[in-house]
């Protein structure tokens, strides 16, 4: 028996069940990822109440209304395709509003604008020495006094931090502004590009979405205030990433095109010495489309595009080996190469087992526990073979809950893989080399992902055009759903966030303190098995933040070492022998006051 013809479906139709199909499959491994994904430490529960999703779910239902949608999409229609004009006054505008909400929620919520975290006093102390014209000071006579996190006293007094981001930080010295007014022009800056690098990629609708989705995060608002590498790196990365658009539309005449390839090689050497993973991370996608655009180039075009951005990027790379040579000896090793071997043994990137009876060389207690109970930990169980495990159950975890203002919207980051294509590529493929390049280290923190904000921004976005191939109106309502959890991630809108890194009543009094001319030894009397060890070792007090040299600070903050303090009494009276010296017990918060330094010098020891 003959069947009769099958009749041709069109092409047209089979496209759409392929699209309908293949966006099914992404939104059931989404939401398999969300339910099998293992809580993190940085995990979201604290402020994700019941009342979140039941909001967004009723809200993204309410969109499906017919009036409600027909409105709703006029709105999103207006604002799909601004012109090339409206896109850099939206992003200038995006910026700035974005810079006033980062200050007036932390100014909302009593964050501290000091430097108080390792990081970024470390940095501070980088940044003073920068704004007087020093890449680092001689060592210290009394170094192990001022042994302190992320900085070496020996053989040259620096902060072992990469020189980029406090190049960035040292306007604020210039100009006497508050040190947390560049990173939170940054922060906004990074937002703004997001925004118009998103719409460039996809439209209006989604760069707009990008750069509030952005702004929710809570990880990003915290360090936004901050001196620390992260929001530097990734602004230059998203320059020259903007570079790059913009020298594709030049590319057929190659003398316009030489600015942007400049752009592109002076912001790659600057990310290369603010934080060098990050750096290659954001500016390898880049440097491979060039290489691709140039294969039909003549000759002459092919040197030249390839020698700009390199000579472009050599001052800022001459800077890190003039650091490099002057406090290690070598070109190729780095001040924190050297803190890494002395403090923190098999801590270098790679797998490495610790030494047997390894610790950290410091005299410095607190640095001495550190390394066991926090980085002996990471490093044994920085094994090939546990990688899958690592990251699946606790890595993942924590790029989800620092990138997403809400573990449920991880049911779309698989469908926005399928809207990858062309240009698109560049800024998405931060992520998997973003992951390839930290598979070496052994600590890995909540604010290292923010490089990969903007990557996971885009599939967040993209998803939203694929759902709007299978229906226009669930594509606004999954609009709705994701501005709903990113509006309750803001502290306005839900007081269980809290942006800041931890509250220490008595570093701000520190900070604040009308006390002059005097010293502060600091007693660190903890017991290494006191329950929450690793929170009291986080407030670590000794960094002279304010000056380039610790004898210049108008307060001095030097570790108590107890029949050794001697020294410093002595050093201190032939120098300033008016300073007044008190002691400050970590465990007890109690202050003793015990006198001139220079009647201490020839005191009796106790």
């Amino acid at each position: 028996m003959n069947r009769p013809p099958r009749a041709n479906l069109p092409s047209s139709e089979t496209s759409d069940r392929r699209s309908s199909l293949a966006t099914c499959v992404a939104l059931v491994l989404g939401l398999a990822l969300y339910i099998t994904l293992p809580l993190g430490p940085a995990g979201e529960h604290a402020r994700t109440g019941t009342w979140r999703w039941v909001t967004a779910i009723a809200v993204s239902l309410l969109t499906l209304l017919p009036p409600v949608h027909r409105t709703i999409s006029r709105g999103l229609e207006w604002i799909r395709h601004p012109s090339c004009g409206a896109r850099r006054m939206i992003a200038w505008v995006i910026a700035l509003a974005a810079v006033g909400y980062f200050l007036l929620t932390a100014i909302n919520q009593d964050r501290d604008f000091f430097a108080k975290t390792h990081d970024d006093s470390a940095y501070l102390i980088q940044t003073q020495m920068l704004a007087r014209g020093k890449l680092w000071m001689p060592e210290h006579p009394l170094h192990d006094f001022f042994d302190t996190f992320y900085v070496l006293t020996t053989p040259k007094y620096v902060a072992i931090t990469f020189p980029g981001s406090a190049m960035f930080f040292v306007f604020a010295l210039w100009l006497h502004l508050p040190t947390s007014a560049i990173p939170i022009l940054l922060s906004g800056a990074v937002v703004g590009l997001t925004y118009r690098i998103i719409t460039e990629l996809t439209d209006g609708v989604g760069g707009l979405l990008a750069a509030i989705l952005v702004c929710s995060l809570s990880w990003f608002r915290m360090i936004s205030i901050m001196l620390m590498s992260q929001v530097p790196v990734l602004f230059l990365g998203l320059v020259v990433i903007w570079a790059y658009l913009r020298y594709r539309r030049a590319s057929d005449r190659f003398r316009p095109s030489i600015k942007w390839l400049l752009l592109v090689g002076a912001c790659s050497g600057w990310a290369a010495i603010t934080r060098p993973v990050d750096a290659l991370v954001l500016v390898m996608p880049v440097g491979a489309a060039i290489l691709v655009d140039l294969r039909r180039a003549t000759w002459p075009t092919r040197i030249g595009s390839i020698a700009l951005p390199i000579v472009a990027a050599i001052p800022f790379l001459a800077v890190q080996l003039t650091i490099n040579r002057g406090v290690t000896g070598s070109f190729l090793r780095s001040p924190a190469e050297i803190n890494l071997n002395r403090d923190t043994p098999g801590g270098t990137y790679g797998f490495h087992n610790p030494p047997p009876n390894a610790h950290a060389q410091s005299v410095v207690r607190q640095k001495q526990i550190d390394y066991q109970v926090w980085a002996v930990p990471a490093i044994e169980s920085h094994r090939p073979k546990l990688i899958p495990r690592t990251w699946w159950t606790t890595r993942f975890p924590l790029m989800a809950d620092v990138t997403l203002p809400s573990r449920m919207l991880l049911i779309f980051l698989p469908l926005g893989l399928l809207g990858l294509r062309g240009l698109r590529w560049l800024l998405f493929c931060t992520l998997p080399l973003f992951i390839l390049g930290y598979v070496g280290w052994a600590f890995f923190l909540e604010h290292y992902n923010v490089t990969i904000i903007p990557a996971v921004a885009l599939l967040l976005v993209l998803s939203l055009r694929q759902i709007h191939l299978v229906g226009p109106s669930f594509a606004s309502a999954a609009i709705a759903f994701m501005l709903v959890l990113a509006l309750t991630d803001c502290f306005e809108f839900n007081h269980a966030v809290d942006d800041e890194t931890f509250r220490a009543t008595w570093l701000r009094e520190l900070h604040h303190t009308s006390e002059r001319n005097a010293i502060i030894l600091f007693t660190f009397d903890f017991d290494p098995k006191t329950p929450g060890i690793k929170r009291f070792i986080s407030q670590e007090p000794v960094f002279n933040t304010d000056v380039a040299w610790p004898d210049n600070a108008s307060v001095i903050r030097a570790h108590d070492l107890g029949a050794r303090d001697v020294e410093l009494f002595r050093y201190y009276a032939a120098r300033s022998p008016d300073r007044r010296v008190y002691r400050f017990s970590r465990s007890t918060g109690q202050v003793q006051e015990l006198g001139p330094v220079g009647e201490l010098a020839h005191r009796p020891p106790d």
